[in-house]
């Protein structure tokens, strides 16, 4: 636009109709908004938990903001945020909350920005909307104290954070029974989150959870296809399956890659009276000790069946007989870990008490059958799938579904990260964390246990041929098979 031939009067006036109008323009921000897809699933969802779990640059952040926005302006198309009138925002640093404000100006109305107020502090603290709501923002950094105490009506939390000021400030919804949650990170971090709201939702085992999932890419749009291309290029395997594609870091470095609940996890269902049934108890001093059963079926295949955890010996063989008589279960094997053996401070054994107080007999597991590679290798050959003679895919292992505690550790036992073996010479490593039921199994897979007929045990290296090969695990369970 020439304004050579105004005056300067004129000029001014241009001006400020320009500014105006670029004012009424700006109102016009929140509605026009274009949200990716996993934007718009997140932004969509009436779920009171909804968790954005996305690669980085996929847009979480701004679906959380966004949401922000619209809760305290009391303009959300799908849900009444009338009453939410107080929220928190929880983040992993203070400093962040100048990005969040930054975020705020590009999509809320200049009329409806919020006042901002620092509460006497270096960063950032709270925000008073127009309408009188306000947001205040905390730090993971800070102790869970600090959410303590205070009632408020939804929590928007972004990246991952630790378990204990999550419970805390969950806590300070309970006043308000049309509270939510809106959670979007990256899942780099902080395996509870993965645990207690990413599974629950996405195997919707919880409706109140909702799970989006996003990759960078779903952002395109908004990023330099350069630093896409580049971003990834520094990533490992398992790192792109986080920081790219919105998974957890806590499936990277799995040792049970093969396992998938689609398929290894099965219905609760009775398990036939004359199947043998295994039974092994991992005995611990400073956790719960814990039981597993794995039944097999006339195919030998291996299906774990039940597991439970004690605070003390004795009462996990209160439990042991009460599980075992209520399901008339067949138990032709029982293993204790060689610990069983050692001695308390009063000079009892596991093995001792589980005999004398509870009246059952456990043998302790061999060296041999403690070898941590050689049952892993046997777990994941059970695991893979194999082809029976209708042409369909099968494991040879499956999972109940109570299994929970089972099945979540068979997604999360993983390899220490060494450093540079290739270089060192360092062989992987278990971690020694999530394998309170791994090892029962791995012990009763090491027992090489197959299905027997008149307790004589039929292998197939003396002609025994599988009974129901045409028929699925459930078919078996069913009696169909």
């Amino acid at each position: 636009m020439n304004l050579d031939h105004l005056s300067a009067q004129e000029k001014l006036e241009v001006l400020k109709l320009l500014k105006q109008k670029e004012l009424l323009q700006r109102e016009k921000a929140l509605d026009e908004v274009k949200l990716n897809v996993p934007q718009t699933d997140f932004h969509q969802s009436k779920a009171r938990i909804r968790l954005f779990a996305g690669g980085n640059g996929s847009g979480k952040t701004f679906a959380l903001i966004h949401e922000l926005v619209r809760t305290h302006l009391q303009r959300h198309q799908f849900r009444d945020t009338s009453n939410h009138m107080r929220t928190w925002l929880m983040t992993p640093d203070l400093k962040k909350a100048e990005d969040y404000l930054d975020i705020i100006k590009k999509i809320c109305p200049p009329s409806q920005l919020p006042q901002t107020d620092k509460l006497g502090t270096p960063n950032l603290r709270r925000l008073t909307w127009p309408n009188g709501s306000t947001t205040t923002i905390y730090s993971f950094e800070q102790d869970s104290m600090a959410a303590e105490g205070t009632n408020f009506d939804a929590l928007f939390w972004d990246e991952p954070g630790p378990r204990q000021m999550y419970i805390a400030a969950y806590r300070g919804l309970r006043s308000n029974p049309d509270h939510f949650v809106c959670m979007a990170l990256t899942g780099v971090d902080e395996a509870w989150i993965y645990q207690d709201i990413y599974l629950p939702g996405i195997n919707r085992t919880n409706l109140n959870i909702h799970v989006t999932i996003a990759s960078t890419y779903d952002n395109k749009e908004n990023l330099s296809e350069a630093w896409i291309v580049q971003f990834k290029s520094t990533l490992t395997e398992d790192e792109q399956k986080v920081r790219i594609h919105g998974g957890f870091a806590v499936m990277t470095g799995r040792v049970f890659k093969e396992f998938d609940r689609r398929t290894h996890v099965v219905k609760q269902k009775p398990w036939p009276v004359d199947w043998p049934v295994w039974c092994c108890i991992d005995p611990h001093t400073r956790k719960q000790s814990v039981a597993l059963w794995a039944g097999v079926t006339k195919d030998d295949e291996l299906v774990v069946l039940d597991e439970a955890e004690a605070d003390n010996i004795e009462e996990l063989g209160i439990m042991i007989n009460q599980i075992e008589k209520g399901h008339k279960w067949n138990v032709v094997s029982r293993a204790i870990d060689n610990s069983g053996n050692s001695s308390d401070w009063a000079g009892n054994t596991a093995v001792d008490i589980l005999r004398e107080k509870c009246g059952l007999r456990f043998s302790a597991v061999t060296q041999e059958e403690k070898s941590v590679d050689e049952s892993i290798y046997r777990i994941k050959q059970l695991l893979r799938k194999e082809k029976l003679l209708n042409g369909k895919e099968e494991p040879r292992l499956f999972f109940m579904e109570n299994c929970t505690a089972t099945i979540t550790e068979m997604e999360m036992y993983g390899w220490k990260n060494d450093r540079n073996p290739e270089k060192t010479g360092t062989s992987e490593k278990i971690k020694k964390v999530n394998d309170d039921h791994i090892d029962p199994l791995r012990y009763i897979v090491m027992k090489r246990p197959v299905h027997s007929f008149s307790y004589d045990t039929i292998s197939y290296s003396n002609g025994y041929t599988k009974a129901n090969s045409k028929s699925s695990l459930i078919s078996k369970l069913l009696g169909n098979g």
